[in-house]
């Protein structure tokens, strides 16, 4: 009798635990549902009274030069290491001039499949559409009034309760949201769609109207972006980012910083800084989202085939990418290195990379197979400084180092990184001394060489720009030099 008593008491507490189970996670999602509509109906009370803060005491700050990320200057040629002949150089690739990110000629395809394209289909030609990197966007004009060239501070209240009294926030702002969903654009090309969108199609009002009518988009877009004015009386943008930024003109608003932009038709970055005002929000209401720069796809614009084959002697890789993302990312802000090594623009092309050096390398002892890598990196890009191929400082993410026919330390130690964890599945971290980027990496045997201890492991020096080195070489400059390191793979 206790046997069955005891039986039937687990028959039930199994059929009772998947409904307390569901249940839980029914409460749960009921319960995150309950703070999103608390912070969204948080969030529209600003928005409700955005006019009133707008007509209130507009405080005075300092606008500073953007920070530079390394003083330190690089070589002007990859430093090589003193030993073995160079392995014969296998590079080709459709033409590039880095002047113009698009090369108006493509070549013939090179022995590789194409990868997946996206497929745009752009909508008809209307006076509703302008163009966004070769996108025809449709997005609705409205009637958003007038405003003169130069108004007072507390004037931009009057201009957001013209844009509410308009609709602009329910006719414009969806039509911009579905249009960033569909294309596939992240935080930074949506902050970039709203601000082509008002200067296509607002082009002949004037700056404070279309300066104020970008605020009020994005501010009903979600994202934490101020209204300000500097001292001559130029409207301007002040955004807040979710990572560093650097070389860009920035403020500090009560602890957090925040980045200029004037209008797109009269940008001013590297003018002279002149003190601005804004209008000061309630600190215990959501004041928005930062922008996220990070990529986790690439945006769907339509597609122009760049064809590739680089490598050194039997280790190649070959395929294509879209052209056309090229200028999209050419001037995105400039983060810190790692955040190019975490963003995602192109899966389908990494992994026609990945899988032809795993199969190229399939077999080779670890060490051997790291240095095969290693070297095919070192000799399969030339090697130049970002301002004397672009003319300022241009850390690439991965795709781009199989567009431009150059690239410096930190493009090639983003580059590797990935290639070292997804072909190898080797730990690595990004390794930073001044003035050069470097990889590390954790291996299942002792060398000899440079290495650090990272919670028990000893990670050698593998550095892709000191050519003709080996895992376990770095360059004498940096041998007593305490590196800094990210990014652990």
């Amino acid at each position: 009798m206790k046997k069955r008593f005891i039986i039937l008491s687990l028959l039930c507490a199994a059929a009772i635990r998947p409904v307390f189970a569901q249940d839980v996670k029914q409460s749960f999602e009921e319960f995150r549902q309950s703070l999103r509509k608390d912070y969204a109906d948080f969030r529209q009370s600003l928005l409700d009274n955005y006019d009133k803060y707008l007509e209130g005491i507009w405080n005075e700050y300092n606008a500073f030069r953007g920070v530079q990320r390394d003083t330190v200057p690089k070589p002007v040629e990859a430093p090589v290491a003193p030993k073995d002949n160079e392995p014969p150089l296998v590079r080709e690739s459709d033409p590039v001039s880095v002047g113009d990110p698009i090369p108006d000629t493509i070549a013939e395809p090179v022995i590789q499949k194409p990868v997946r394209r996206p497929v745009v289909t752009p909508p008809e030609a209307t006076d509703n559409a302008f163009d966004f990197y070769g996108i025809r966007v449709t997005v609705p004009v409205a009637d958003v009034g007038m405003c003169p060239d130069r108004i007072a501070t507390n004037e931009y209240a009057t201009l957001w309760r013209q844009f509410k009294r308009k609709g602009i926030d329910s006719r414009i702002v969806p039509a911009l949201r579905q249009a960033a969903s569909s294309y596939k654009l992240n935080d930074w090309f949506t902050f970039q769609l709203v601000r082509t969108y008002v200067a296509s199609h607002y082009a002949s009002s004037s700056v404070p109207l279309r300066v104020g009518l970008t605020h009020f988009l994005l501010c009903h877009l979600g994202y934490n972006v101020r209204l300000g004015q500097d001292k001559a009386d130029r409207p301007l943008l002040l955004v807040a980012f979710k990572q560093m930024v650097y070389a860009h003109t920035y403020s500090e608003l009560n602890g957090q910083r925040f980045y200029v932009y004037y209008d797109m038709q009269a940008e001013r970055e590297g003018a002279e800084l002149l003190p601005f005002y804004t209008c000061e929000l309630p600190a215990d209401v959501p004041a928005g989202r930062p922008v996220d720069l990070l990529l986790t796809e690439a945006p769907l614009v339509p597609y122009k085939a760049h064809h590739f084959r680089i490598g050194v002697d039997r280790l190649t890789v070959s395929g294509e990418l879209n052209a056309n993302l090229m200028p999209m990312i050419y001037r995105y802000p400039q983060m810190d290195v790692e955040c190019y090594a975490y963003s995602m623009l192109c899966p389908d092309v990494r992994r026609t990379v990945v899988t032809q050096l795993r199969e190229q390398l399939q077999g080779l002892p670890q060490l051997q197979a790291v240095n095969s890598l290693l070297q095919f990196v070192q000799y399969a890009f030339e090697y130049a400084k970002d301002p004397e191929q672009h003319g300022f400082e241009k850390p690439y993410f991965f795709e781009e180092l199989l567009f431009y026919p150059k690239c410096d330390c930190e493009d090639r130690s983003v580059f590797y990184s990935y290639l070292l964890w997804e072909v190898l599945g080797v730990e690595n971290q990004l390794v930073f001394f001044p003035g050069h980027a470097c990889v590390a990496v954790r291996l299942d045997e002792s060398v000899n060489g440079t290495s650090y201890r990272y919670e028990g492991h000893d990670f050698y020096i593998s550095d892709p720009t000191y050519i003709g080195s080996v895992t376990g070489e770095c360059m004498p400059a940096y041998l007593n030099t305490r590196p800094v390191t990210a990014l652990s793979r």
